[in-house]
């Protein structure tokens, strides 16, 4: 027998090991950091992770938990999708106003006639989204209107922008971490220029543009 087989075999099995390992610790890093777990958390994690497989096996006996831990508590929607009559201009049912929603009403149909959306924080900051056509998807799916898949806090289908009676809304479709408004969780929240809807690690302030286009 070949003695360097014996050596080879040795380097390949060290070999195979080591990637392993590394396929490991790179895993834990990088799911940790998409779940939005607390820095101390994270760096726990990290560093249990390096423990050759055991830390590993750990990590994925409570990863579960640990997600459900970070993610912030849901919402239930009230209102369910609903077709429009005279066409798909809403995706909820519209309700009766009261004086201080027809209030913000008026003031939403003339400054909201083709919203942005303005990132001052996370991975897409200093670049603004303009809103062409409702409902527009917020997520990190190919078919989002607003797409931010560079934000590991956004869920594929986060979030929904939609128009009720001349107004901008924006509901909550699911989504992992929660979708919050000048910093309250919300399901289903009215929007005015100047609020700020968080989603993932993206703050995004809604700026109006009149219908003339300024």
């Amino acid at each position: 027998m070949d003695p360097l087989l014996p050596l080879l075999a040795g380097i390949a099995v060290a070999l195979l090991i080591g990637i392993s390992w590394t396929v490991m610790v790179a895993f834990v890093c990088w799911d940790v950091y998409r779940s939005a777990l607390p820095a101390r958390q994270q760096r726990k994690w990290a560093a249990l992770s390096l423990i050759p497989f055991i830390g590993f096996a750990l990590y994925l006996a409570r990863r579960r938990e640990l997600v459900e831990q970070s993610a912030p508590p849901q919402w239930e929607t009230m209102l369910r999708p609903q077709r429009s009559q005279a066409g798909h201009d809403a995706t909820v049912a519209a309700v009766d106003y009261t004086p201080a929603q027809r209030e913000r009403a008026s003031i939403g149909e003339a400054d909201l006639a083709s919203p942005r959306l303005y990132a001052t924080k996370g991975p897409y900051e200093g670049q603004e989204f303009v809103i062409d056509a409702l409902p527009a998807t917020i997520g990190r799916g190919s078919g989002a209107a607003i797409r931010l898949d560079q934000d590991p806090g956004v869920s594929r289908q986060h979030a929904e922008l939609y128009r009720r009676d001349g107004t901008l809304w924006l509901r909550d479709l699911g989504s992992t971490h929660g979708t919050r408004v000048n910093d309250a969780p919300v399901a289903d929240q009215e929007l005015v220029p100047g609020d700020t809807v968080v989603v993932g690690l993206s703050r995004l302030l809604l700026k109006g543009m009149s219908s003339d286009g300024t």
